[in-house]
């Protein structure tokens, strides 16, 4: 436990189940993206124990995305737009983007109200800073 960050709120929670859904779209959730998660509660302020991160793992993993982007949809637009950023960097955090995460980051921007030229362009500029 750190003292300078406090444990998750239920806000806290639904980003991290959304962006744990979105790591296992490919069919696993590798060590990149768990870092990726664990990085971003982090920045957020919010301490996630394994136990907790194993818990939530399990009980994402047969929810759809769709589910998960519910509590973002009556967010305002810039709030949305970077939970789906947060979302397009995780899946490219692996080093690549599988189709099922493109997929699963399509059902998201749909869901979220993102434009299409914004999902575009997020997940070219996730692909070249991979690249480069």
């Amino acid at each position: 436990h750190r003292p300078d960050l406090h444990a998750l709120t239920p806000e806290a929670r639904d980003l991290l189940r959304f962006l744990m859904k979105i790591g296992q779209a490919d069919g696993r959730f590798d060590r990149a993206e768990h870092t990726f998660v664990r990085a971003a509660m982090q920045e957020l302020g919010h301490y996630v124990t394994n136990a907790e991160m194993t818990t939530i793992e399990h009980k994402v993993y047969t929810r759809m995305v769709r589910e998960l982007t519910k509590p973002f949809r009556d967010k305002p637009e810039d709030v949305r737009a970077r939970i789906f950023e947060s979302a397009v960097l995780l899946a490219a955090e692996s080093g690549r983007i599988a189709s099922d995460e493109y997929k699963a980051l399509r059902e998201a921007a749909h869901d979220l109200g993102i434009p299409a030229e914004t999902h575009q362009r997020l997940l070219e500029e996730a692909i070249a800073h991979d690249k480069g």
